[in-house]
């Protein structure tokens, strides 16, 4: 039997198509894709769609990433802050991709049955599949884990060298080639961000890549108002900013891919914030899935009880330490 693992896809389905005609694959194969299909790259509809129609053809197994859960999140409680991360995530490109008309989208029902039935792992004999990873703890206990974990975890599963009994095959985090360790492996080579899409297949270990070379541009949701270049969607998360080695907490008062509009939780004598100045935070309050970003602050209003602030923001990738 042969195992053909697949990384990260983020909405880029050309290159999918051409990596998936690249691979041997005959009746003993199995194909495993190890989730994020959408979010940040153009055609995240693409994606689903050809994932639908290769499992009539193959054996496939479509693992849940994080930007699925987000996702399923925005279309359970468009208003929650899981929402927002979602669309602070890349989602709204997703959205895009199922557009007709400004600012209006529809799912297929095929399709949100295919992200509802992704399963968060897959096992052999030999091999542990999982979007992100998994902790220090017996194989059989850490199944059981939260989402939080398989589909977030970066930092101490990265460090780790802990010996689950089986290799631990995963994406989650970019890497510039794929990191091949004695208990796992990471193929997420970061597709929308210029890298390359990377298949594995084992057990002879062959890497099978597409290289991109540029960062892929995303697919925009426009708002029905034509000033406007993005759909903005409204709802409160967390934002925390780093300035001068303290963290200040801010709330979002809506929010596109683009840009937050946010006010200063306890507003002291004087506006944390200067329009023009460069800010670097997170998003969400949630450890495993805060979003990382840099932002330059566009608009400071200091009327009324509490600071307002636009911020341009550029969401930076949680690369590999």
């Amino acid at each position: 039997m042969k195992y053909f693992a697949i990384g990260d896809i983020h909405g880029c389905a050309d290159e999918l198509k051409e990596l998936v005609a690249r691979l041997p694959l005959d009746d003993d194969s199995t194909l495993v894709f190890l989730g994020d299909y959408i979010d940040r790259g153009p055609d995240a509809k693409g994606v689903i769609e050809f994932l639908i129609q290769l499992k009539k053809k193959y054996r496939v197994v479509t693992l849940k990433g994080n930007h699925e859960s987000m996702m399923e999140d925005f279309l359970e409680h468009p208003e929650s802050a899981g929402a927002a991360l979602f669309v602070l995530n890349g989602g709204s490109s997703t959205l895009a991709s199922y557009s007709e008309k400004e600012g209006q989208f529809t799912i297929p029902d095929e399709h949100l049955q295919f992200l509802r039935k992704c399963p968060r792992f897959f096992e052999t004999e030999d091999y542990f599949f999982v979007h992100a990873g998994l902790r220090n703890q017996p194989l059989e206990n850490a199944k059981n884990d939260n989402d939080d974990v398989l589909l977030w975890i970066r930092d101490a599963f990265l460090k780790s060298d802990y010996d689950w009994g089986k290799l631990i095959i995963h994406g989650h985090t970019p890497v510039d080639v794929p990191t091949i360790k004695k208990n796992r492996i990471n193929i997420d080579t970061g597709c929308v961000f210029g890298g390359c899409l990377t298949a594995i297949e084992m057990p002879a270990g062959k890497i099978y890549q597409i290289s991109v070379g540029r960062k892929i541009s995303p697919r925009i949701l426009k708002d029905e108002a034509p000033q406007r270049r993005a759909k903005r969607f409204t709802g409160a998360v967390d934002v925390f900013v780093t300035k001068n080695s303290s963290v200040y907490a801010f709330e979002t008062l809506n929010y596109n891919e683009f840009g937050l509009l946010m006010r200063e939780n306890h507003p002291g004598a004087e506006p944390l914030l200067q329009r023009g100045e460069v800010i670097e935070g997170v998003i969400g309050q949630n450890p495993h899935a805060q979003i990382r970003f840099r932002g330059e602050v566009m608009r400071a209003d200091s009327r009324g009880e509490a600071p307002l602030y636009g911020v341009k923001i550029e969401i930076l990738p949680n690369l590999a330490k």
